[in-house]
């Protein structure tokens, strides 16, 4: 495991420490490290990102630096006491699923 002293911003501009596996022949392999993104202050996961190493290439261009590819954001978590009705709409939409759409 491999842990950064310093904070890199998450996809919403958050600080975060990243971890990330040091598996130096899967690095070398796919040329991509998969890395956890860490609160700096209370260590909740804040999400995670892919990166691109040096020395691999995107469309036949050679990788000079390291380069984020996918970056996913943990906005909220919550405990609930049961599975959500299904007339309320699912979190992050406006309609739900495809069933639950207003017609129209």
């Amino acid at each position: 495991m491999r842990i950064t002293d310093r904070p890199v911003k998450d996809l919403l501009g958050r600080p975060a420490l990243v971890v990330s596996r040091t598996d130096r022949e899967f690095a070398e392999l796919a040329n991509l490290r998969d890395e956890v993104l860490i609160d700096p202050e209370t260590f909740a996961c804040r999400g995670k990102r892919g990166v691109y190493l040096v020395g691999g290439k995107i469309d036949g261009v050679p990788v000079s630096k390291d380069r984020v590819v996918s970056n996913e954001a943990l906005v909220r978590t919550e405990v609930r006491d049961g599975a959500p009705s299904p007339s309320v709409p699912e979190p992050c939409t406006e309609t739900g699923s495809p069933e639950r759409a207003p017609a129209g």
